[in-house]
């Protein structure tokens, strides 16, 4: 790995990302590429941190929009050998929306994720792909196990945001039968959070109350930030290919979540909970990360009540 192209890193949690493989790979090149300038202010407002990337080669930053054919310039000018796509605004960030996504997000996700990898297939010296999905694949109903793990079949059904997050792992998985020479590995995350980055749990949590689905009190899971970059370097250093679950150890009932976060919790008839909360509210998105644990020695230093604490510190300082 000599070459490496983040997307998206105008947002915090692609940013925090590069940052890290900059500095835990300080031989390799990295480039970040967005819409909008890297800039460690904005991800100090955002991610609860400053980014400091001088123990590395540091990154640099490429104005590229991932939906444009153009892509392939970038690809080509800067010789890479190894995209992490982080770039759909859904990864790691859809588990608990409660409203169905904007035009851009869908736009950056689909779209995005496809002309990206139209882009890479045609890129000869690729050799590695990572790509971030969510845990909202996997359907929550009454006949979901415990802990989903990645053999576990995903569905249509499910948040608003779950036939966008199927249509870029089905454009991942058409580019790994194209080209095989490539290692592609395809990570789904639980909902990230941490200091400042408020993540889709911030929508629900927004108000002193949260809704809860009467007789439901389902299980959760929450990634701290610096457990889910640790991850992707763990992956890209290990060469792990295949679906991975990225998510903690634990699990919390939703009651207590809401109640750990300072918020109330209101049960409330499933026809008053929003439609796109009600399948999660009463049976829950919970994760294995056994297979990732075990082919790549990563192992999250933090637990769901950690990563809400780092959320709630967050908001607290205005984050």
């Amino acid at each position: 790995m000599r070459h490496l192209l983040v997307t998206g890193v105008g947002r915090a949690l692609p940013a925090l990302l590069a940052a890290h493989l900059a500095s835990t790979f300080p031989d390799a090149e990295v480039v970040g590429c967005d819409l909008s300038p890297f800039e460690p202010a904005h991800v100090l407002r955002r991610g609860g941190r400053a980014i400091d990337a001088a123990g590395g080669r540091g990154f640099e930053f490429v104005r590229a929009d991932t939906r444009n054919p153009s892509i392939a310039t970038v690809l080509r000018d800067h010789e890479i050998d190894t995209i992490v796509h982080f770039g759909a605004p859904a990864c790691g960030d859809a588990v608990f929306a409660d409203a169905a996504p904007g035009p851009l997000a869908k736009e950056l996700t689909v779209i995005g994720t496809m002309q990206l990898l139209a882009a890479a297939s045609r890129h000869e010296p690729l050799r590695r792909l990572v790509v971030g999905s969510s845990a909202v694949v996997y359907p929550a109903t009454h006949r979901s196990p415990a802990l989903a793990d990645e053999k576990m079949v995903v569905t249509v059904r499910g948040t608003a945001r779950m036939p966008d997050v199927l249509e870029l792992e089905s454009y991942v998985h058409q580019f790994a039968e194209k080209r095989g020479d490539v290692d592609v590995s395809l990570l789904r995350l639980s909902d990230v959070v941490g200091p400042g980055l408020r993540g889709s749990l911030g929508r629900v949590l927004r108000r002193s109350t949260a809704p809860m689905v009467a007789g439901f009190d389902p299980r959760v899971q929450l990634l701290h930030v610096d457990d889910a970059v640790a991850a992707v370097a763990d992956v890209l250093a290990s060469g792990t290919t295949g679906t991975l679950n990225v998510g903690p150890d634990d699990v919390l009932l939703w009651s207590h979540l809401v109640r750990l976060a300072g918020r109330w919790p209101v049960p409330l008839p499933a026809v008053l909970v929003p439609e796109q909360l009600r399948s999660l509210l009463r049976f829950g998105n919970a994760i294995d990360n056994d297979k990732l644990c075990r082919s790549t020695g990563w192992s999250p230093k933090y637990g769901t009540r950690e990563a809400l604490d780092a959320w709630s510190s967050g908001i607290v300082s205005g984050g």
